[in-house]
């Protein structure tokens, strides 16, 4: 059951990425790619970035002169990841500017960080949209 959860929670937050990539293609006047193509570039691009965090956590691990043979609880590999945070979190707009200017038709190195900063307004409109009807339906209790 959780591995069916976790599966079709992927999927849902997949289609979510995929749906703000195809929007913030459109506002920088990039060609959106097809919905199916932009799930997997979304895919991709997370997969890129948790390589990138997970090396960088190993070299962390590996500069403290911690073995990676002592790393036995989940509370070791969480702390290995979370030395390679920070690189992955610099690492993330230059990597999917990297994967869209080589994945979608007619962007640049540029255009692709553009795309990247393009997303957020993307989710900064669909959030207000979100908060709008909530407002307007009087979900929320509170009253101005």
């Amino acid at each position: 059951m959780l591995l069916a959860g976790l599966i079709i929670g992927s999927l849902v937050g997949l289609a979510i990425a995929g749906a703000i990539l195809s929007s913030a293609c459109s506002l920088v006047r990039v060609e959106p790619p097809e919905f199916f193509f932009s799930m997997m570039l979304c895919f991709v691009i997370s997969v890129a970035v948790f390589m990138l965090q997970f090396a960088a956590g190993v070299a962390g691990t590996l500069g403290a002169g911690v073995s990676l043979e002592s790393l036995k609880s989940l509370s070791d590999f969480r702390s290995l990841m979370e030395r390679g945070a920070v690189v992955a979190l610099i690492s993330l707009p230059f990597v999917s500017a990297g994967m869209y200017s080589a994945a979608l038709r007619d962007c640049s190195f540029r255009r692709g960080l553009l795309v990247w900063v393009a997303q957020f307004a993307v989710i900064a409109i669909f959030v207000v949209v979100i908060w709008g009807a909530v407002n307007v339906l009087g979900l929320t209790g509170w009253r101005a």
